[in-house]
């Protein structure tokens, strides 16, 4: 699997310009570095890997980032990407169904986001996660 790197965005209107800053964010117990990115046309991005633990066949788990710059108005797109690890295998993703949405955006403040796996599923899934807003 390749690994996503924020210098390599793929879209015919969007492309990476410059890494503006470096923002750690809380309310995630197992967050790793928040990238935010200077994207053309005054747009940015947020990138980040978050583990969802799914504890006993559970059908959904959310996680709230807080601290984001994002609001209702300025949320353009989300963009998630399964990691494969020694727990969870990209099969286990597809076969348990499992799928990730943005929910809940309290603007400037935080936002929700909210795994489902529509067969149930247990153990930890990793996410890479990147969020395009103006």
């Amino acid at each position: 699997m390749s690994t996503f790197n924020t210098d390599n965005i793929v879209s015919s209107s969007l492309s990476a310009t410059s890494v503006t800053g470096l923002t750690y964010y809380s309310g995630v117990t197992t967050l790793s570095t928040v990238i935010q990115t200077n994207i053309t046309n005054s747009q940015s991005a947020m990138t980040a890997t978050t583990i969802f633990n799914f504890s006993a066949e559970t059908d959904s788990v959310t996680q709230t980032i807080t601290g984001s710059s994002i609001t209702f108005s300025n949320f353009k797109s989300a963009t998630f990407i399964p990691i494969e690890t020694t727990e969870t295998s990209l099969d286990d993703f597809m076969l348990n169904g499992v799928i990730f949405n943005i929910e809940n955006i309290i603007d400037n403040v935080s936002f929700d986001i909210r795994g489902k796996a529509l067969n149930n599923a247990s153990g930890n899934y990793t996410i890479k996660y990147k969020i395009i807003y103006s």
